[in-house]
């Protein structure tokens, strides 16, 4: 693998360093439309807008201005669009060798390590947004760890690809299910709100019994 300069280096944590940003936590945004919003229009592929509801949403409504208007929230979702536009724009040009390598570890970052916690998101009532968070950034440290850095070190020999996923899905693991315990639950108002519309499968004992004692449910 070719030895990549400084300004390479910068390119590419830069553009991690983003994607960890737009990649917190999906749930949902209304724009002035629900539909308008998620499907923008139905006139751009799916990463585009989708990276728009996680920066919009899942970062700077959750974290940063919970109480931001419909209004900044729409301008917000627009300049996160353009961010991750230029910055594709200059991964892209950056990547001329051994693109496939590279396409593969984009893949591990968006897949390995969070792919159980889309499950237990949904699944388990006590797995909440900082366990959810903490998954992402565990996935991006690890990634580099193990497809790159260590190998290049000489500290492991460059694995196969289904055991980096593996690897980094046990190494991920080890992260968010101690923050699962260390931090507090959602809230429980919200969390019956969401059983009760979806019926989700799964381990949501606690808030099954608060549904039916608020007779949102039947025994």
């Amino acid at each position: 693998m070719s030895s990549f300069s400084f300004i390479d280096w910068l390119w590419l944590f830069s553009f991690l360093a983003l994607m960890v940003g737009c990649g917190l936590l999906f749930y949902r945004l209304g724009k002035r439309s629900e539909s308008d919003f998620f499907l923008a229009g139905r006139g751009l592929p799916w990463w585009l807008p989708a990276t728009s509801v996680y920066a919009t949403r899942d970062l700077y409504h959750h974290y940063i201005n919970p109480k931001a208007s419909e209004k900044r929230l729409v301008w917000v979702g627009r300049f996160s669009t353009v961010i991750v536009l230029l910055s594709s724009f200059a991964y892209g040009m950056m990547m001329t060798e051994e693109i496939t390598k590279y396409l593969l570890f984009a893949l591990w970052i968006m897949a390995a390590g969070v792919w159980l916690p889309n499950i237990l998101q949904v699944v388990w009532w006590r797995f909440n947004s900082w366990a959810y968070l903490s998954s992402w950034i565990a996935n991006l440290v690890a990634s580099w760890l193990i497809f790159k850095v260590l190998p290049d070190l000489g500290v492991i020999p460059v694995l196969k690809d289904y055991y980096q996923f593996w690897i980094l899905m046990g190494l991920c693991a080890l992260v968010y299910i101690p923050i699962t315990f260390l931090t507090k639950p959602e809230d429980m108002n919200h969390l019956v709100k969401f059983y009760v519309m979806a019926r989700p499968l799964g381990w949501w004992g606690p808030v099954r019994e608060e549904a039916e004692r608020k007779g949102l449910i039947k025994l």
